[in-house]
Parts: C-alpha cells; structure tokens; sequence
C-alpha cells in the first residue's frame, strides 16, 4: 500500500512539473504558432489551469476515497485523462504540426510502469484514436469547428501518410520496448528480493548457530584486533562485545597464543583472569578467517572454561594416590598402635616408681610419653584416614544446631577469641552424617584456632546456595578467621594428605575434611579472606528433606539469596 501512494503521488508531481515545464518554455522561448501569431493564445492558460484543478481532484479523490484495492483502476482513470490532455494540448498547439506530439509517449511509459497488461494495450488504443481524431479535425471544412488548425487538404499525401504512420509505428514499438523492459525488470526485482530473502534467513540461521553454541567463539583481524564475539563467549568472558571491541585479544587474555600450527597441535590452554577475580582454565583452538579466495582476513578462537574439568581431573589423581596410601595407611597404624600402646603402659608404670628426688628421669619419662601420645594422635588420624567410608547412616541434622554447639565449646576452650556467629536462628535442615558433619567442623574451627595462634576472631556463616547446572539446593556455611592467612599457591596443596605448615601438624586433618564432606556428597573450598588477612574455608554440603528442591532459600541473616 506504501509503495502504490508512492507511486501515484510521484504520478500526480510528474503531471504538474511536466506542465509547469511546458508552460514556462512556451512564455520564455516566445513560441510562434502557425498563424503567424507571436501571442500566446488564452486556451493555453486555461489548459494550464485546468491541469492543475485536475490535478488537485485527483490528489482529494485518492486521499479521501481511494485504497489499494483500486488502485489500478484510479491510474488507469489518470492516464486516459492525461492521454485527452495531450490531445486537447496539440489541438491547441497545431494539431498535426504541434511539437507536442512525444507527450503521448509519456503516458506510455506511465501505463508501462504502473498498469497491467491488458490496460496498456487499452490505452495505446486510445492515444492512436485519439491522434488521428487530431488529424481528422484538420479536414473538417467549417474553420469555426477546426480553430487554429491549419487545413492539411493541400498537403501532400506523400509526406502526411508516413509520418502519421511512424509516428503511430513508433508509440507501438515503445509501448513494446518498455513492456518489455519493465518485464525484465519486475522479474529482476523478484530474484534480487528472493535472494535477499534467503540471505537474509541464512543470515539468521548463521547468528543463531553462532549464538546457541555453548562454546566461546572470538574473531579477530590480522592486527588481533577484537571484531567479534557470541553469547556463550561474553559469558565466559564476563565481558560485552562493545567493551573490546578493537582490543586485542592477547590484552584481553594474556597467556593466549595467536599461531596458527598443524591441525593437530591447534588445541591449546590457557589461564584467563576474569573481571570477578577468579582465574580460570580456558582451552581454546586458532584458525584462521579466509574468504573464497583463501586470502586471510583474521584469526577465529573457539574457546571453553576447562576449570571444572581440571579441577576434577585433579581430585581423580589425588583420589587415586589416597586410595592406595589409605591401604598402606591402615596396616601401618594397626602395626604401630599395639607397640606404642605396650610402651607408653610401660613407661607410665615405670614413672609412677621413681622417686621425687630423681627429676632428670621423670622428666625424660615425662617426654617418652607425652611423645607416644603425639606418636598415637598419628595413629589414630591415620585409622580415621583408612576408615573414611560410607557406614555411617546418612540422615538430616540441623547445621545451625551443630555450629552453635560447636561454638560453644570453642568459646569456652579458648576465650582469647571471639566467636562470631553469623547466622539466624531458624533450623537449617542438611542432609548427611551428623556426627561426619561434627568433625568436619571441629576440625575446621580447630585449624582456624591454630592459624590465629592467640587472640582473634573467627566468623562463622550460613547461607543457601543454588547450583545452576544440577540445580541441586546446598546448605554453605563458612568459618572465617582473621590470621595471617595462606599464601594463594599453597591454597590448592591444603587438602593433600600430609601437608602442613606447622612443625607439629600431621598433614591429616584437612584432608579427613575433604574426604568426609566427599563421602556427604558436599564440596569445600579455601580461599584468603576478603579482607586480605586470614583464611576463608567454605563447605556445602546438600539440602536436607522438604528444602532439597527449593529455588531459593534465606542466609543466615535473613536476606534472599
């Protein structure tokens, strides 16, 4: 409908212009008519007039009752209109001899461009009728019925009959010519609009491929200059394509090698640090961008976050080497344990029977036990090691109950340190071994105790957590303390089986940590403080019944997570 009063108004302005055109070279060339009569005749301003008030008839017609159902009919009135006016512009202007004649082949091309078929064979007809009606009026014999028109019975017959002739032979061939042109081009127009269609749905397609793929996909130029990025790599990333966009991509990840090697050497990692802080594992392949020519253009990264991945790797490896130090484990402590126990009985009987006035072997006694009693600390953290099993009844404990005890007894144990409970006290119903739960947090309050080593604080918080991938709920609680905290290259070793930082540990107790929240079905992580002094250990361990499915819950101070 748009492009139709598009069309009939350019119609209606062409008309108006064509006749402003005609009417101001006719006053400026001072155009002599073939009386002899240098005036220009009355008639012809009243043509003029008359074009303009037809004009403005026609533009209120289709303004007003005109719609795109008639469309072809309301052109097709306009030229047969137009096609009079010519004729009624050469009467005025010579009839045979009027130099106005090539005006028809404007209506021509108006009925080509903007009329069907059959309308413009209608309307060629009428232009040839209405032509040789001019050149009748030149034999009428009354001059009164034929004024201005000069009688043509003196003419040659020889010189009138060939140019009537081609000149309608001429409208005929142009009226076939551009029949045939606007064909062409109509059906140009239609392959170019289905060729843009389809670019335009393979455009589409493309983009949503390119937007649905999970993998991170980046291209650059051969400056290694950012152009492009999806979805799935602005998500990765944590960055939107407008803020690097013309950054290099080796500025955005640092360790990113822009090579091009053998296919089979193209798959290459590296470390990311991204906006939150985090520093993630990225493996990414190269190829490069070329056209059909095989000329380059740039450099295309796929790329995925391998972090989880290596980070299961990881707890493979390490589960591999304890299962079997476990073994090993177990048989050495069952072979330790009778021994020391005989000798530690033994030498306590032996310090009961010496005497007040004998301190330097009551004191080597006193060293020999206390040193067995260490030595069966060791022993009894290495069965705890080699028993970590499943037996104990999974169930649902209330993990706030558990850590306000827990609490307790550290408060009264160490009161140089304050305890900080911040969490609520609504039931946080966790799923798992109570008593497994109680030792994972002993020894985590315990460890924050050591890493203090006098006056402190330690906070102890709950919250909620989702996990998006097996939307599975979690109950995290975190122990914070104040100490002087871990160096971030030590952070991943914590949980490796007799590592420790102080001379008297055995290297035991967080990892018996990291095995029982494993056995929970839980994860645990370490992490430096917030602050930037002291230690953040945090646990997750499953949601208990009637919460387990739950799209959100409260943290420990009541807000939504």
């Amino acid at each position: 409908m748009y492009r139709q009063r598009k069309r009939i108004g350019a119609l209606l302005a062409f008309r108006v212009g064509i006749v402003t055109l005609l009417l101001g070279a006719l006053i400026f060339f001072d155009l002599h008519w073939p009386e002899q009569n240098t005036t220009i005749p009355p008639a012809l301003y009243a043509f003029v007039a008359a074009v303009y008030a037809l004009t403005i008839v026609y533009a209120w017609w289709w303004r007003h009752t005109a719609d795109g159902n008639n469309a072809q009919v309301f052109v097709f009135l306009q030229l047969v209109g137009d096609a009079l006016l010519v004729s009624i512009l050469l009467l005025l202007t010579g009839g045979f001899f009027s130099l106005f004649f090539p005006l028809h082949y404007l209506v021509i091309l108006g009925s080509t461009l903007l009329l069907e078929r059959q309308r413009v064979l209608s309307l060629l007809l009428l232009c040839a009728v209405l032509y040789l009606g001019v050149i009748g009026m030149h034999y009428l014999p009354d001059a009164a019925l034929r004024p201005g028109l000069v009688p043509l019975a003196g003419t040659a017959a020889a010189r009138l009959a060939p140019t009537i002739f081609f000149r309608l032979v001429s409208l005929c061939l142009f009226a076939f010519v551009l029949r045939l042109l606007a064909r062409e081009h109509l059906r140009v127009r239609q392959a170019l609009r289905q060729t843009e269609t389809s670019l335009f749905t393979i455009r589409q397609i493309n983009d949503s491929i390119i937007r649905s793929i999970e993998s991170g996909i980046l291209t650059t130029d051969n400056d290694l200059r950012i152009t492009s990025l999806n979805r799935a790599g602005e998500r990765l990333l944590g960055r939107r394509p407008a803020e690097i966009s013309l950054t290099t991509a080796t500025a955005i990840i640092p360790e990113l090698d822009p090579e091009v090697q053998d296919p089979e050497s193209r798959r290459r990692e590296a470390v990311y640090p991204h906006p939150d802080g985090r520093r993630l594992t990225i493996g990414y392949s190269v190829s490069p961008l070329q056209d059909e020519s095989g000329d380059r253009h740039g450099l295309i990264f796929v790329f995925q976050d391998l972090t989880a991945f290596r980070e299961i790797e990881y707890r493979l490896r390490l589960a591999d080497r304890l299962a079997a130090l476990g073994r090993l484990s177990a048989g050495l402590a069952h072979e330790i344990r009778n021994p020391l126990a005989a000798i530690r009985g033994s030498v306590e009987t032996l310090y009961g029977e010496l005497n007040d006035d004998d301190p330097l072997n009551r004191r080597l006694m006193e060293i020999v036990m206390r040193e067995a009693d260490r030595l069966n600390r060791l022993v009894d953290d290495f069965l705890t090691f080699a028993r970590q099993d499943n037996d104990s009844a999974p169930g649902v404990f209330d993990l706030h109950d558990l850590l306000r005890e827990l609490s307790l007894l550290f408060r009264g144990r160490y009161p140089e340190i304050e305890f900080i409970e911040a969490f609520g006290s609504d039931p946080l119903p966790t799923a798992g071994s109570g008593d497994q739960a109680r030792q994972i947090f002993w020894n985590l309050c315990r460890n924050a105790v050591e890493a203090l080593d006098g006056p402190g604080t330690v906070v102890i918080t709950t919250a909620e957590y989702r996990d998006t991938a097996t939307h599975r709920t979690f109950r995290e609680a975190t122990i914070t303390d104040n100490g002087p905290g871990i160096p971030p290259e030590l952070a991943e070793r914590v949980f490796e089986p007799f590592f420790t930082t102080r001379e008297a540990g055995t290297g035991l107790g967080l990892f018996i940590v990291f095995q029982l929240v494993k056995l929970n079905g839980g994860r645990i992580s370490v992490t430096p403080a917030e602050t930037g002094h002291g230690t953040r250990v945090s646990v997750r361990l499953p949601a208990g019944d009637g919460n387990r499915d739950s799209g959100g819950g409260r943290n420990g101070t009541g807000e939504r997570l």
